[in-house]
């Protein structure tokens, strides 16, 4: 039992918690960051999108009467088909060739935050296609299906508790859907069930942490400090795996 990878799994569950709560996504972003590490590449993102369910699902229940039904049925749809299709072709995929795109994918969702977010509006049917299109397949690849779901719903909805429901909505929905298609592809095993549950607490944790400050930190600022991060990970990622 390696005290270290326990260690980590707290950590980054707890500091992804706090961030999903906080901001509405990046739960998993944050997971990911380290999980890669000490994880096979294929199951990190099963653990993670696992672990994410608690707080999803919990701020879903919490804010369930605000959800907008109607502007997010057919986007959650599209996510969770797309994200489907994505794991099953996981077991086939090359570890190195995984590596790369996901590392690429953090640069661009990092690059996308810093010189589009706020210049370029994703409503309308495009702005909604192409949102679940990158976001369906990262989250099946990856775990990762936040960033422009994040942006595409915040073009959409105004009020802020309405916009964390209705995301939250999207994301437990599509994760559990991807986690029962990672456990029939043999991809999130018994072995991470330990994991899965450790993390649950700690995730919950950051939760609280987050409520408590909710409304009260700068959300921008977070972002920004998380981006750098992520584009530093990708880098990362490309070097390890090329």
């Amino acid at each position: 039992m390696n005290l270290l990878t326990w260690i980590i799994v707290a950590v980054f569950a707890f500091a992804g918690g706090f961030v999903q709560t906080v901001s509405g996504f990046g739960g998993a972003i944050v997971m990911m960051l380290a999980f890669p590490y000490f994880f096979p590449l294929k199951q990190a993102p099963a653990l993670a999108s696992a672990i994410g369910l608690g707080v999803s699902g919990s701020l879903m229940v919490t804010f369930f009467k605000k959800i907008d039904w109607k502007k997010c049925l057919v986007p959650t749809i599209i996510y969770t088909a797309l994200s489907q299709i994505t794991i099953f072709l996981i077991p086939y995929m090359n570890v190195n060739l995984m590596g790369v795109i996901y590392g690429v994918f953090l640069i661009f969702i990092a690059l996308w935050y810093f010189f589009a977010a706020g210049k370029v509006s994703l409503k309308g049917t495009f702005g909604m296609l192409f949102s679940t299109f990158i976001s369906g397949i990262a989250c099946g690849l990856f775990g990762i299906g936040g960033p422009l779901m994040a942006v595409y719903y915040s073009d959409i909805i105004a009020d802020k508790t309405t916009y964390l429901a209705t995301i939250q909505f999207n994301f437990f929905f599509g994760n559990l859907i991807s986690f029962i298609s990672r456990i029939i592809n043999g991809i999130y095993t018994v072995d991470l069930v330990k994991y899965t549950l450790f993390g649950f607490v700690f995730i919950w944790l950051g939760r609280q942490a987050g409520l408590k400050v909710l409304g009260k930190i700068d959300r921008e600022a977070l972002k920004k400090f998380i981006y750098v991060i992520v584009a530093a990970s990708g880098v990362f990622s490309i070097i390890k795996y090329i």
